[in-house]
Formats: structure tokens, C-alpha cells, sequence
């Protein structure tokens, strides 16, 4: 059988995506991995269709007509889980309509039971793990490439302390992101986007006011600010970058999960990378110059401590010797619990479950979801300009 990956953003995804083809592809099946905005078949095959995410019957009917995917499965790998009150308040993310119809991983027994709260079928509904957190796992160390590469590659002093920080500043400077979020998540309704992009702006100042101290204050670090896959290019980011050449890095390239690999301290703002960094047994450290509003916060974040709120700890926490940045479940800001509420971790690697489920899939017939398809599929093709 034919399987079909889909994928939207390539730095967040398709690491994820070429490590699930190569485990089908040794199951047996024929594997393609097409991005989203390039998707589009003229010939019908019986597949089974791997997509990023689906909310409503727009999105459904958007890979089901450009794939010419018929009654073919849906599995949706769902990459966004992690969310605010909000978000969970006005129930955008949870499928609706046509939507309900693929099957929905799960990384956790928190989406499980969202969704299923939430009018999905509990047989669409299936608890496999995050496939982005295998990589992380003892088995896949030297897939990552070495401190010694990454030097190398973008001129980075080895023997310096590498100090990573993941932002999550898409809101910045962005009104079209904005906006379209706004409008997803129930325009003017949403009121609450605005506000987390003042925030956003707020904390991102005062942010780069802090790395841009901290490295001029510290000649034996290294800052690697790692900007959000959206987030806009800014203009004070270059500036400091070019003032402390060869002691501040802006690095897009590359998944966040090698960046954790190889840095000494791990620092964050709201990005649900946090996880990634517990799985890789890394110490990572919130700053937030600002506090974010508990019903605009992640849930993950709700119970955090240790959340550094001043120039003075943030200092403090860099210039402590390496041999203190160990690993310490005890001290790390999310508590496990927390953790293992939304994302299973066991002894068996989400892929194989994921994979697991596609050879279930595979020897099913799907009941048929529509009579008129080759009408109803050039009719969404003439009216959406497909062509």
C-alpha cells in the first residue's frame, strides 16, 4: 500500500516524517513525503494518508480533494497538543465536522481525553506517544551530530560554555500571524491573542536587553538564540548579533533537538521544547522577564518553578560551573507528572506504535464517506483555484 506524509513546516516536521518513512518503508509499504502547500494528485490510490493536523471540515476537505484521497484513511499525527486555557476554552483545536474522521494520535492521556470529551469517537481516537521525543531516546544518540561538528560548522568556540536559547516569539512584529490566529481562534471573540502578543513584545525586548548584558559581561559564553520556526526576522536580533560576532549565534537551521544535544545550559520562554529538553535529560531553565497570564499560559506552565524573573539570576544561573547544569529531575521546572500527562513515555519508541496502527489501518476497508466524490472534487478544485 501507498503512504503519504504530509508535512508543514520542515524544521519542526520533517525530521519526524523521514524517520516514520523509513520504519513503514521496512514494514513493507511504499512511502512519499509531500510538504502541505505542494500536495496534489491527479490519479486516485488506495493509500493511507498521514496529515500534520485537521481542526474542521475545511482542512479535511483541503487534503482530501488535492490528495484525490476518496475513502482512503486519515491518520493525524496532531502536532500541536500542548495548549492554553484559552485555546482549550474555545475549542478550536478540537476536530469538528469532517474532521472527526481521520484517526487522531495522541501523545498523551490529556488529548485523548479532550477530544473525547469533545464529540470524537473514542475508536478514531489512539494514545501512540510523540514521534518527535524518539529521537531523543538512548537508541538514537548518534544520529545527532557531534559539538565538535557544529562547531565546526558555523564557527562556533568550542571550548566556551554554549548557553541555547529557545524562543517562541512568532507574535512579534507579526501582525499576519496574528491575525491569522486571531481568526482561527474566533476573531474579535479572541481577544485574548492580542494580548499575548503584548506580552510577546514586552518579554521579547526585554529579553534580548538581557542576552545582549549577558554576553557583554561574560567573554566565556556563547549565546545561541534559536528563533521560533514562524517568528519574524528582527532588525535589534541582527544588531547584536553583529556586535558580538563570534560569541552570538541566530541559528534557524537545524531541529531544536540537536541544539539540545550539544549546549551546556537550555533556557526558554513558553516553548513546549521544554519536553524535548526533559526527554534529552538536559536541564532547562524558563525566563520570563514578564509573567504570562495563567489562562493565556501553556498548561504545561502552570505549576512551574524556579522561573527566573531578573537579569541578576539569569547572570547567576550562566556563570555557574558546567558540573552544576547536570540533569536534576528534582529541581526541573515541570513536573514530571505534568509531563507525563500529556506525553507517554515508555520503553517502546511512539514510531513503532504509530507504525503499529498504520498495518491496522491497512488491512481494513473504510466504510464510504462520500457517493458523489469526482463531482464534489472538481467542484472544491474549480471554486479554491487548485489548479
Amino acid at each position: 500500500m501507498k503512504i503519504y506524509i504530509i508535512y508543514e513546516l520542515r524544521n519542526r516536521e520533517y525530521d519526524t516524517a523521514l524517520l516514520l518513512k523509513s520504519e513503514l518503508e521496512a514494514r513493507g509499504y511504499f512511502v512519499t513525503i509531500i510538504n502541505k502547500q505542494m500536495m496534489f494528485k491527479w490519479f486516485y490510490k488506495d493509500s493511507i494518508i498521514i496529515i500534520p493536523n485537521c481542526y474542521n471540515s475545511f482542512n479535511y476537505d483541503y487534503y482530501n480533494y488535492s490528495l484525490n484521497a476518496r475513502n482512503n484513511f486519515f491518520v493525524n499525527l496532531q502536532i500541536e497538543q500542548v495548549l492554553s486555557e484559552k485555546n482549550e476554552e474555545n475549542g478550536f483545536c478540537n476536530p469538528k465536522g469532517k474532521a472527526t474522521l481521520p484517526v487522531h494520535c495522541c501523545w498523551g492521556e490529556e488529548t485523548y481525553n479532550r477530544l473525547l470529551n469533545n464529540g470524537v469517537e473514542d475508536s478514531n481516537l489512539k494514545i501512540t506517544g510523540a514521534i518527535h521525543l524518539d529521537f531523543l531516546r538512548e537508541e538514537f544518540r548518534n544520529f545527532w551530530y557531534s559539538r565538535n561538528d557544529i562547531a565546526k560548522m558555523y564557527n562556533i568556540p568550542c571550548h566556551k560554555k554554549w548557553v541555547l536559547y529557545i524562543s517562541s516569539f512568532s507574535y512579534v512584529n507579526n501582525e499576519e500571524v496574528v491575525k491569522l490566529v486571531q481568526k482561527d481562534f474566533g476573531g474579535e471573540k479572541a481577544g485574548y491573542i492580542k494580548e499575548f502578543e503584548k506580552v510577546s513584545i514586552d518579554s521579547h525586548k526585554m529579553t534580548l536587553d538581557w542576552l545582549e548584558k549577558l554576553v557583554s559581561e561574560n567573554e566565556d559564553i556563547i549565546v545561541i538564540y534559536r528563533p521560533h520556526p514562524a517568528e519574524k526576522q528582527h532588525s535589534r536580533l541582527e544588531k547584536i548579533q553583529s556586535e558580538y560576532k563570534g560569541q552570538f549565534y541566530s541559528i534557524s537551521d537545524l531541529n531544536i533537538k540537536q541544539w539540545l544535544m550539544v549546549s551546556n545550559q537550555v533556557i526558554t520562554w513558553f516553548s513546549t521544547s521544554i519536553v524535548e529538553s526533559y526527554a534529552a535529560k538536559k536541564m532547562c531553565h524558563i525566563l520570563r522577564p514578564i509573567a504570562i497570564p495563567k489562562e493565556i499560559d501553556a498548561k504545561i506552565y502552570h505549576e512551574a518553578k524556579n522561573i527566573i524573573n531578573s537579569y541578576e539570576e539569569l547572570n547567576q544561573l550562566v556563570s555557574e560551573e558546567i558540573t552544576k547544569t547536570e540533569f536534576d529531575e528534582q529541581n526541573f521546572p515541570i513536573n514530571k507528572n505534568d509531563i507525563f500527562n500529556y506525553y507517554l513515555m515508555d520503553n517502546r519508541a511512539a514510531l513503532k506504535k504509530t507504525a503499529d496502527l498504520i498495518d491496522e489501518l491497512s488491512n481494513k476497508t473504510k466504510k464510504k464517506v462520500e457517493s458523489n466524490y469526482d463531482f464534489d472534487r472538481m467542484k472544491y478544485i474549480l471554486k479554491n483555484n487548485i489548479i
